[in-house]
């Protein structure tokens, strides 16, 4: 007889998730919302709505683009300005996009996840990277110690 089993569905509360995914839970320099990756110590002044900004309860939305002060709690914008930090000092240099010398905030997705660890992977073996760089990468992926150590 033959068997075929399948995960059909796994609930878990943000801390099974992180942990089951080898990522971050929320402590991380990059990881402090669920889902993505964004230095918010750097960024976080420029999240909340300023006075110039409609209120939030109001139905009245304007789109954080067009506002030099605040992102109006918006994070999920690659190249916007204020939601940009520095490149760390052993970030992968060819990591980064040409022409840029700042990190911008992404959404996590597990083919981002598996690309990352397969980079790094490849990058250490061939002499590219050194562990520092590769723990750098990882680290502003959202990637948690445990899986940069194994």
């Amino acid at each position: 007889m033959k068997v075929y089993l399948e995960l059909i569905a796994s609930l878990q509360d943000q801390p099974e998730r992180g942990g089951s995914n080898y990522l971050m839970l929320g402590s991380g320099k990059y990881s402090a919302r669920w889902g993505y990756s964004c230095d918010t110590g750097t960024v976080a002044k420029y999240l909340p709505s300023c006075s110039s900004c409609p209120d939030l309860n109001s139905r009245e939305t304007v789109s954080p683009a067009y506002c030099g002060k605040c992102t109006n709690w918006e994070i999920d914008r690659e190249n916007y300005p204020l939601l940009q930090s520095s490149t760390p000092k052993t970030y992968p240099p060819d990591a980064i996009t040409p022409g840029k010398k700042y990190l911008s905030p992404f959404r996590l997705a597990y083919d981002g996840l598996k690309t990352a660890v397969a980079v790094s992977h490849s990058s250490y073996v061939i002499g590219l990277w050194s562990t520092e760089n590769v723990k750098q990468y990882l680290y502003s992926q959202c990637i948690n110690k445990r899986l940069c150590n194994l």
